[in-house]
């Protein structure tokens, strides 16, 4: 649950991720043999020790069914896998940042990938124990509580997904709990889980999210009994699938959103007719409030010319007004 994301990792005790980081398999294919781009134009070499690529939920929840659960607690890699990183994660020289801790020797590498490291072993005990897996995306909040709740007050088609969610990760900060607070409550998902869809990993569905397919290759370390070289190639199509549930909106909740939004599109063109109304208005009164005072200032010349209609320093004068007074409307 979450957002996938895809890797390679260096094995035998290594304790790194290497290639991936963004970009769906294809990408992260790429970077294991060839190299890759890390944050804007910066390169990296090859990853000759790294096994993947293979995908991971990026600092999210990861939900497991009973049968991998078990498959993982008894797989002795995974256990030796445990074993030494707890060992290096507790004898170990700390580190804060990302790039100081990749750049432990890997002899005494810790382990900081918790996510990608999970991933990993997951996707090599599915290979080692010619086990099938899928992996299911389920709605999720991701990094905080507005990634779906984005409206004030809430759409119905924001309160729809809101409400079938599951959060996965990234409550940090107090402004995220206050805001939890405000938003969240707990209840069981109504998760339409019998619209979910499977594809082969070697597809990608039109619609569906770039990370979850085009999947064609991938390595792992080879067993000892085979003895062919360092990897074996995997057939990914014979251990893996990707599932979703559709993002479809109820036809019901589709109409009360049309209705509500054509709504709210009537109320703005009318407060646009209103304000052009109003201006109109105000421009065409202050026009017959001019022509009104400049008949009595024309009146008032008269008088004072006895009659004549006005000198014409006068007539300059009241034309002077006149415009003065257009401009101020």
């Amino acid at each position: 649950m979450g957002h996938i994301k895809w890797r390679g990792w260096d094995v035998d005790g290594r304790f790194q991720a290497c290639g991936g980081t963004w970009g769906d398999a294809r990408k992260a294919t790429t970077d294991i043999l060839l190299g890759g781009v890390e944050h804007g134009t910066k390169r990296y070499p090859p990853c000759p020790h790294a096994a993947g690529p293979y995908p991971y939920m990026s600092g999210g929840m990861v939900c497991m069914s009973r049968p991998l659960a078990l498959r993982m607690a008894r797989d002795e890699h995974f256990e030796r896998f445990l074993a030494l990183a707890r060992t290096r994660n507790t004898h170990g020289t700390p580190c804060k940042r990302p790039n100081q801790c990749a750049e432990q020797p890997p002899d005494v590498h810790m382990w900081h990938h918790e996510d990608a490291g999970i991933g990993f072993n997951v996707f090599r005990a599915a290979v080692a124990g010619n086990a099938s897996l899928n992996y299911i995306a389920v709605p999720a909040h991701y990094n905080d509580a507005g990634i779906i709740e984005r409206s004030e007050p809430l759409s119905p088609v924001d309160e729809y997904w809101s409400t079938r969610a599951v959060f996965a990760h990234g409550i940090k900060f107090p402004g995220h709990f206050r805001l939890i607070k405000q938003k969240w409550k707990l209840s069981r998902p109504d998760a339409a889980f019998d619209t979910l869809q499977c594809w082969p990993t070697n597809k990608l569905p039109r619609g569906a999210n770039i990370h979850y397919g085009n999947w064609p290759w991938a390595r792992v370390p080879c067993p000892q009994t085979v003895g062919v070289g360092r990897f074996c190639d995997v057939n990914v199509s014979s251990h893996f699938k990707f599932c979703a549930m559709p993002w479809v909106i109820p036809e019901s909740i589709k109409n009360w959103t049309g209705a509500a939004e054509a709504a709210r599109k009537a109320q703005e063109e009318w407060n646009v007719w209103r304000k052009a109304s109003d201006r109109q208005a105000v421009k065409m009164a202050a026009k017959r409030a001019a022509k009104r005072a400049a008949k009595r200032i024309a009146k008032r010349r008269s008088e004072e010319d006895g009659g004549g209609g006005g000198s014409v320093e006068a007539v300059r004068r009241d034309v002077a007004r006149w415009a003065e007074m257009k401009r101020d409307v």
